[in-house]
């Protein structure tokens, strides 16, 4: 009787063990579609934003690019979002309001610039929070370029730009910086009911 109860104790505790190892692979591979999409919106977003804004340079040179941004920016980052997956931009040293970062956002911030502090590469940042959604974090660092808009404002943004920017974005922050600072990270998010479809 004992060997028997024993034998039952075993399988019972395999077969739990199992359907956890089962549910355990489900979520890591869901965890793993999700931010492979992530990586690939993100990817999508940049490369609109990178084409519009280099457009908007051609034909107007950086004042062009102040236009833009202030324009079409956002509601081009929000083309690839929807009812169930959000693409975000945030910085710690925003020029728009509207980008200021969240309590979570700061947090990721801050680990991002710790590293950069103490020199390691700075890699992305998955999360899952208390509602079951999902968070993909990926720093975005400062190219040569941007410097025109977002350097020193005395040696490298011009006045016509500086002007402009201080127009459009009274309460900006988003300057000074240097080719290859932590600008700011793209958050992207999947509800609850997103990750049910990350394929």
């Amino acid at each position: 009787m004992k060997k028997q109860f024993l034998s039952c104790l075993i399988l019972f505790s395999a077969l739990i063990f199992s359907c956890k190892n089962k549910s355990d692979d489900n979520g890591e591979l869901k965890r793993t579609a999700f931010i492979s999409k992530a990586d690939s919106l993100i990817s999508v977003t940049f490369d609109t934003l990178k084409s519009s804004l280099i457009r908007a340079i051609g034909e107007n040179n950086y004042e062009g690019a102040i236009a833009f941004c202030y324009a079409a920016a956002s509601p081009l980052t929000n083309t690839y979002s929807s009812d169930d997956i959000t693409i975000e931009r945030t910085s710690d040293k925003y020029r728009s309001p509207s980008n200021a970062p969240d309590s979570m956002e700061q947090r990721i911030m801050a680990a991002f610039q710790q590293l950069k502090n103490k020199q390691v590469a700075i890699t992305p940042v998955f999360e899952e929070d208390k509602q079951g959604k999902y968070h993909y974090f990926k720093p975005i660092m400062l190219q040569a370029m941007c410097l025109n808009c977002h350097g020193s404002k005395t040696d490298q943004i011009q006045p016509a730009v500086w002007q402009s920017i201080r127009q459009k974005y009274p309460a900006d922050l988003a300057y000074d910086y240097k080719e290859g600072d932590l600008r700011g990270m793209w958050h992207v998010i999947a509800s609850k009911k997103m990750r049910g479809k990350v394929k």
